[in-house]
């Protein structure tokens, strides 16, 4: 709330209609229209004061605070304003003016930080992703239809992060032989989408089918022989480069026959089988293959993992750079090294940084542009980076979100962050799995204590 006070001498100088004031030996002073305003936090604001009894005299003006701005006096008339406050904090400071030896004081008072973006939870039971540019935000809702709890049903939905709207998605039925198969009855996550929705995957986790939605039909996802049963797992912005894996039926002498996967890139329905190393970190033949997670939105840099230890693999150019197996540290059995799993969010927008987890619960962050591997051992997860290369990660179980900086080797909680920031409390069990490219949109997911592993999505939008 603004606050504007009038001095009640003055208040009775207007009523006499009279602009001075007469001092103790005769001489004019001089009156300000206002002594005091509280500014609004953005720094938007401004004010008009007029100097009364100058008697023609020059004006200076003089403030005790930097965040505190006044112009050149205009005849007798001052504008004065002030920084935005970024602080969750009031703050205040004078201003000083002087004029044949008479000075007046301005009392200027800001309004700390507060967040004025928009906060949304997903329902319970949902899971989506969110567009690479943090417009839309789309997940399946399942729920029981009634209180018998005989009759499960999904629906899908979109958010306008922007205005808060909320939209019904035409979601396919799920295939009634795989649902005779695995008694799964409907998709119960959008996995991912262009930045228009003209296409989205939806996918059920635990039975890993999935459907491909483009332009409102249901499209079937090419893959050549020998290769069959092909997944999506990254669609970029105009949907016309995807990235996931494939298979292809294996045999192993004296085990029979198996199924090996293929790291694959599209571009526009045309796959691509992406190279993945020969040997695992024991030396042994890799046997299990490798995946693709996500790629930059030109489909030049692509990341994912070889599948018999997770060690994580990145492709550039179509050159493979396999920095899990080559910073393996080998004990007997044991290891520990660089590596991701089903994850689809630890790419920066601009496709330059990549974090991760080590075996150990590290942080690692790889700069593609310069091939640079940073690896530091905090019991920190990399979960997500942004396009300047910081990374927002968690401890094990979820606990103390915060921002990484790999650079600096310094560690701040998630609540800090978006208090001092944008004056939001949002707790250290929030974790930050994307953020837009304007930095306006954080996507994440966060745990109850109460409620064991359930992890409700949510988003924030810090500013329109």
């Amino acid at each position: 709330m603004r606050k504007i006070y009038f001095t009640a001498v003055l208040a009775a100088i207007i009523m006499i209609s009279s602009c001075t004031k007469e001092t103790v030996d005769g001489s004019a002073g001089i009156m300000l229209s206002l002594s005091s305003y509280t500014f609004d936090y953005d720094g938007n604001e401004s004010i008009e004061v007029e100097i009364s009894g100058t008697g023609g005299g020059e004006i200076s003006v003089v403030t005790d605070e930097g965040f505190i701005l006044v112009s050149e006096p205009d005849g007798n008339k001052i504008t004065i304003s002030m920084l935005a406050n970024d602080e969750p904090v009031y703050r205040s400071g004078s201003v000083t003016v002087t004029c044949n030896g008479e000075t007046a004081s301005f009392y200027a008072e800001q309004e700390p930080l507060r967040f004025v973006g928009r906060f949304v939870e997903l329902p319970i039971n949902s899971e989506g992703t969110i567009t690479r540019d943090g417009r839309y935000v789309a997940y399946v809702h399942g729920r029981w239809a009634d209180k018998s709890l005989t009759r499960w049903i999904a629906t899908a939905h979109y958010i306008d992060t922007k205005t808060g709207e909320v939209f019904d998605l035409d979601m396919p039925a799920y295939p009634a032989d795989e649902t005779a198969a695995s008694g799964i009855t409907a998709y119960n996550r959008v996995r991912t989408m262009s930045d228009d929705l003209n296409v989205i995957v939806y996918e059920h986790w635990s039975s890993t089918y999935q459907s491909m939605v483009i332009g409102g039909q249901e499209t079937r996802i090419p893959i050549p022989e020998p290769y069959y049963w092909p997944h999506v797992e990254y669609v970029n912005s105009d949907g016309t480069i995807w990235v996931g894996y494939c298979y292809t039926k294996e045999e192993l002498p004296g085990l029979g026959e198996y199924s090996k996967y293929h790291p694959v890139k599209w571009v526009n329905g045309e796959a691509e089988i992406l190279e993945v190393p020969e040997t695992d970190i024991f030396g042994m033949d890799l046997l299990n293959g490798g995946m693709a997670r996500q790629c930059s939105d030109d489909g030049s840099v692509i990341y994912g993992s070889e599948w018999a230890y997770m060690g994580l693999l990145y492709w550039k150019d179509g050159v493979m750079y396999p920095v899990g197996p080559e910073y393996a540290e080998i004990n007997g059995t044991n290891f520990n090294m660089p590596e991701t799993e089903s994850q689809n969010h630890r790419m920066s927008p601009n496709g330059r940084y990549i974090t991760c987890r080590t075996s150990n619960s590290g942080t690692v962050r790889v700069d593609t542009e310069t091939g640079d591997v940073k690896i530091w051992e905090n019991g920190y997860i990399g979960n997500a980076v942004t396009d300047d290369g910081t990374v927002w990660g968690f401890q094990y179980g979820y606990a103390a979100s915060s921002i990484i900086d790999m650079d600096k080797q310094t560690i701040t909680p998630i609540e800090d962050y978006f208090m001092d920031n944008y004056g939001i409390k949002l707790y250290s069990y929030n974790t930050v799995k994307y953020v837009s490219p304007d930095g306006k949109v954080f996507f994440g997911d966060h745990r109850y204590p109460t409620e064991g592993w359930m992890c409700p999505q949510w988003f924030v939008r810090v500013s329109d």
